[in-house]
């Protein structure tokens, strides 16, 4: 791997290096060790080792495990001073992409959620990774019936998530020191994770995933040659109907089967499922709304929303589906990458 990102898409079995760089186009990480922070399938990684002198770390996987992993990068006191993701797959971003034009915009989008190892309904490979708004540090997403997936550290062991409350008028630093921390938001803060204030939602905290550059961010969770999509991007939401709901809300057959089929224009022959992997709450919550009339079926878009201080996500029930605002940046939710331009 050369080129700098925050997400490595790398085959099961590869011997994995890439520059220790602290996001695209970044400048280099100095870092004294490089370890294995967390994986969501036991014994997927071996070995983790680096070369802090040429800012290089190595990875190695086996050949018979996918999922993912977080790789962190210490200092020499032990602080966390970067992280990235590893999408460990076979999976070709190329293959079967979706391709929606509206007006002289065209977007390209991956026929699944970053770091689903499967696009095929009915599976818990088809669930991707969990995102707060403007990070790029993953959260595991759901397993089977309702659950989130377990994670383990290289020994085997259980690894959890920690849940803190925002109390830092910039609390991107602590979030780049703490990856596996869901950070709760307060009521001033529209329960964002960012800040404690309304008034220090600044141009730097909106253009977390590009939405004020309209470029690949240095904290973009998405592999290189892709990106977080613009709010516009989810056009075919509203342009185009979804073809099936694939099972009855009410009375699911499988749970992990909910979900929607769209296409990106009325001709396309292509579907492209969208499952409803629900949400982590700002309060770290999770719940999929599955036995209900609205199964949470939302995804991030890179769009904020800075005079409500909140941003833009997309939105989903059996009945109708939407880009919608008003979604608080302490939430989880998925990510579906599009390709840079």
């Amino acid at each position: 791997m050369t080129e700098a990102a925050n997400c490595f898409l790398v085959k099961p079995g590869a011997l994995v290096s890439f520059p220790a760089y602290s996001g695209p186009g970044s400048e280099k990480v100095s870092f004294s060790t490089a370890e294995l922070l967390w994986q969501d399938a036991n014994g997927m990684v071996k070995m983790v080792d680096s070369e802090p002198e040429n800012s290089l770390v190595y990875v190695d996987l086996n050949d018979e495990i996918s999922g993912n992993a977080v790789i962190a990068l210490k200092n020499s006191t032990g602080e966390i001073v970067w992280s990235y993701n590893l999408w460990v797959s076979d999976y070709d971003p190329s293959e079967h992409a979706m391709t929606y034009t509206k007006d002289a915009d065209t977007y390209v989008f991956m026929d699944r959620y970053l770091g689903a190892l499967s696009s095929e309904p009915g599976l818990a490979e088809t669930n991707g990774n969990f995102y707060q708004w403007g990070r790029k540090d993953a959260f595991v997403g759901p397993g089977i019936e309702g659950s989130l997936k377990p994670m383990y550290d290289i020994e085997g062991n259980a690894v959890e998530a920690k849940r803190e409350k925002c109390s830092a008028e910039d609390n991107i630093p602590n979030g780049i020191m703490n990856p596996l921390t869901h950070y709760e938001g307060v009521s001033a803060s529209n329960y964002g994770w960012l800040t404690i204030s309304k008034e220090k939602f600044n141009n730097e905290m909106l253009d977390l995933w590009g939405a004020v550059s309209g470029n690949k961010s240095q904290y973009d969770p998405c592999p290189a040659g892709w990106m977080v999509p613009p709010v516009e991007a989810w056009g075919f939401y509203s342009s185009f109907k979804a073809e099936k709901v694939y099972s009855n809300p009410d009375e699911p057959v499988n749970k992990n089967m909910i979900g929607r089929y769209w296409k990106a224009s009325e001709e396309s022959e292509d579907k492209y499922f969208f499952p409803a992997m629900g949400e982590v709450a700002h309060a770290s919550s999770y719940a999929n709304g599955i036995g209900s009339n609205w199964p949470c079926n939302k995804a991030w878009t890179g769009t904020a929303d800075p005079a409500n201080f909140r941003v833009y996500a997309t939105s989903v029930s059996p009945s109708s589906a939407s880009p919608k605002g008003g979604i608080s940046s302490g939430y989880e939710l998925p990510v579906r990458c599009i390709k840079v331009k």
